[in-house]
């Protein structure tokens, strides 16, 4: 359910690396341990539905905005070398995926027959655009950015859709 944030997501998961980075660490230590709570009350529950995970979303939100916001503050002039790396994994996987989706969509959406021509490929066009954003995004260090793109995209897919 958590599409293009899974990566991240996994990344602030890191709980004994980013306690020692964040300047922050409350707020983490909070949304971290009100995600383990809620997560452990979901798995007690006897009926397992989608509609459980919605609750998740927020301190999972939580959590991601905490890295995002550590990435916006240290990256360029006083990063650590292990934090550079996961935000350039994070970044350039996401620009790779978001290049490969006119790819995969040709054939899950438009031969599918779940779009037209004219949608599919204006839609494509906007996804290289945004590719190409999320790229240069992660080659000047600009989570923010990235972020922004993200949900442009997002937005433009559900328009379209």
């Amino acid at each position: 359910n958590m599409g293009v944030w899974t990566f991240l997501f996994l990344i602030s998961l890191m709980l004994p690396f980013w306690v020692k980075q964040l300047k922050d660490k409350q707020t983490y230590l909070f949304s971290f341990v009100w995600l383990l709570l809620q997560f452990i009350l979901i798995s007690v529950a006897p009926h397992k539905d989608l509609n459980y995970l919605l609750p998740l979303m927020l301190p999972t939100a939580y959590l991601i905005s905490c890295i995002v916001v550590h990435w916006k503050d240290t990256l360029g002039h006083r990063s650590n070398h292990l934090t550079e790396k996961l935000f350039l994994i994070n970044s350039y996987t996401l620009s790779g995926i978001c290049l490969l989706l006119p790819i995969f969509g040709y054939w899950l959406v438009y031969r599918a027959g779940y779009m037209i021509f004219d949608r599919y490929l204006l839609l494509s066009i906007y996804t290289f655009v945004i590719s190409g954003c999320l790229f240069i995004a992660s080659w000047k260090r600009s989570p923010f950015f990235i972020v922004y793109s993200l949900t442009l995209l997002l937005c433009i897919g559900e328009v379209m859709m």
